[in-house]
């Protein structure tokens, strides 16, 4: 939805058995990624189904080898939103204090939002967040309402601008906006080969070469390794209609 239809979200899935890590530190990171911290739905049995499961996943995300340092490193120095999770009461506090690797009652510079109806009805959770987790904030609204007043606020904030852009005419002198590439080149698209320092300005390109129709590729996962990248650009020259 995001990026028009084009597949430039990354997914990663926890499992007890194999670490699987952010790809690189978040900063670094060229799309969104969704991360599926109970694991994900496949024909191997690596993904929580039971309580059971829940308990060896929790336990095998506080081992030395298989604690995801990138994942926790980052939800520890931001801010978190959890959205209808649908947790207990003590697997939300521990899932808490994973994320935070600190006493919850201890200062920090960063917050929590915790959207999720379930919570209302557990007045043990409640009362902890309140007394212990100072900096963790509970909507009362659940999940549902959350985005709804999400979008609500949203829109209200978009209105000047609209209100803006319809003032300047249908040729506005504003500049278009960047859809990340998708993670294989298609066939007769135009391959743009860059310097790191030029990544700006070839997303200025891209984008440029969007809003004209034309399908326009570039690699942003230069700061991954294990890849072959000689191989992989010449494997797209031979496949693109031209080259930038």
């Amino acid at each position: 939805m995001r990026f028009g239809g084009l597949r430039t979200t990354d997914v990663a899935a926890y499992t007890p058995s194999k670490l699987v890590d952010l790809p690189v530190e978040r900063e670094f990171m060229q799309r969104p990624l969704v991360y599926h911290l109970m694991g994900r739905l496949s024909a191997s049995p690596t993904y929580v189904i039971s309580d059971e499961d829940v308990l060896e996943f929790v336990c095998a995300l506080q081992t030395r080898h298989y604690a995801p340092e990138k994942l926790f490193g980052e939800l520890e120095h931001n801010h978190l939103l959890l959205l209808g999770g649908g947790f207990s009461d003590w697997l939300t506090r521990l899932f808490l204090r994973l994320a935070k690797r600190r006493r919850l009652s201890e200062p920090r510079d960063v917050g929590e939002t915790l959207a999720d109806s379930h919570a209302t009805h557990e007045p043990g959770l409640v009362f902890f967040l309140q007394q212990v987790s100072s900096r963790t904030r509970l909507f009362t609204g659940g999940a549902a309402g959350f985005v709804d007043e999400l979008h609500r606020r949203w829109m209200a904030r978009r209105k000047p601008v609209a209100a803006a852009a319809a003032a300047t005419g249908p040729a506005g002198s504003g500049p278009e906006r960047f859809l990340p590439p998708e993670r294989e080149m298609a066939d007769q698209a135009v391959f743009i080969s860059y310097a790191r320092e030029d990544l700006a300005a070839v997303q200025r390109l891209k984008a440029g070469l969007d809003a004209a129709g034309i399908v326009a590729w570039f690699d942003m996962d230069r700061l991954e390794g294990g890849d072959d990248f000689a191989r992989k650009i010449r494997g797209n020259v031979a496949r693109c209609s031209s080259r930038a």
